[in-house]
This record gives C-alpha cells, structure tokens and sequence, in this order.
C-alpha cells in the first residue's frame, strides 16, 4: 500500500514540451477518488503553477517547494522554513557582484546577461545587506 505520492513539476507532471497532459489530470482523479494523498515536492516557489498543482493534488496537505526548504499548504501556511541567514545571503550577493554575475549600477545588465532584474535592484534591502556592491555609491559613467 502506498501512504504518499510525491511528484516533480519539471520533466515529471509538466513534460519536455512544456505542457501537462491530458492524462496526468484523469490520473489525478483516479489517485483521489482512490483515496491516495498526492503532493507536489519542485524547486519552484510556492506561486504560479506550483500553487496552483499543490491546490489541485491536496489542498490542506503539505507539499515541498523550493527544493524542500519550504514545506507549505498550498495556502501558504509554512510547516518548516529553511532559510539563509542575512549575512550568508550578503556574501553570496557581494560575491556575484564582484564576478560580475550582477550590476553594480541598478541595470540588472551584466556581461553574463541579465543575471538579476532591474526590479529587484531597485528594490533591494540595502539597509540589510549594506556591504553589498550595489548598495555602496558609484561613480561610473555611463
């Protein structure tokens, strides 16, 4: 007897051809009516059709997110959280600006193309990480 299915987005519900078949909804059905807990376990986030298939195969269950270190309802209610300290994430951040992974002039533009939005630039907490590159003045020219 089997007490849990856990299934993949990426190359497993969602095919190569970035669709979902057919089939893979009336299997759900089957599983459900059957009386089988299905869950999602994905590197994505809990959003978009993460939630969305999280919702679909067990709506008060927990499913894995973000490779596990979210384990959620679809509802958001977190049941463990794994999350990186600040300082971890400022070195991880100070250490890709200095390769040049991301901009130091808010562009999002980078010679290993656009790593990080602008968006996410603009809006980055500087008075957390305020060591990083892009939080610091900079006097290039554009």
């Amino acid at each position: 007897m089997v007490d849990l299915l856990v299934l993949d987005i990426d190359g497993t519900i969602k095919a190569p051809e970035h669709r979902i078949d057919q089939s893979f909804f009336r299997a759900v059905e089957l599983a459900q009516t059957e009386g089988l807990p299905l869950a999602v376990c994905t590197g994505r986030p809990l959003a978009g059709l993460a939630a969305e298939l999280a919702e679909l195969l067990g709506p008060g269950q927990a499913h894995a997110f973000q490779g596990g270190a979210l384990i959620a309802t679809p509802s958001g209610a977190q049941i463990h959280a794994d999350v990186m300290q600040q300082e971890g994430v400022g070195q991880i951040l100070a250490q890709a600006a200095e390769r040049s992974f991301v901009s130091r002039n808010g562009t999002g533009s980078t010679r290993h193309g656009s790593w990080l939005p602008a968006t996410t630039l603009q809006t980055f907490p500087c008075s957390r990480f305020p060591a990083t590159p892009w939080c610091q003045p900079t006097h290039e020219q554009n």
